[in-house]
């Protein structure tokens, strides 16, 4: 079974959350190269700074460790062409495991 993660970016603004957001269309393919597969990206009209990313990971791969790697790919830096990072103030993450029957099963 894959291993889901909600991941929280808080954002300095709301204008960097509106920024930051069209960068997960981009993410969404570099990802695939280290076995993630992203189910959704939301923004949080309850929260305007925030962006919420749905992903998953392969049953034997560690999040932390795929993450890290992820960020140093030049895939990555590429998708993230033209954001300032620094807008980014921190990523709040919660591994999640999908409930008996549930359609991510």
């Amino acid at each position: 079974m894959r291993k889901f993660q909600l991941r929280t970016y808080r954002l300095r603004t709301e204008e960097a959350a509106t920024a930051y957001l069209p960068h997960w269309v981009l993410h969404v393919k570099s990802l695939e190269l280290f076995g993630v597969e992203t189910h959704a990206f939301f923004s949080a009209p309850s929260a305007r700074r925030n962006v919420v990313a749905l992903i998953s990971f392969g049953e034997q791969a560690d999040p932390e460790v795929v993450t890290r790697e992820y960020m140093q790919t030049d895939a990555f830096k590429q998708d993230m062409s033209g954001f300032d990072v620094a807008q980014i103030e921190g990523v709040d993450t919660l591994l999640l495991i999908p409930g008996d029957g549930s359609p991510l099963t």
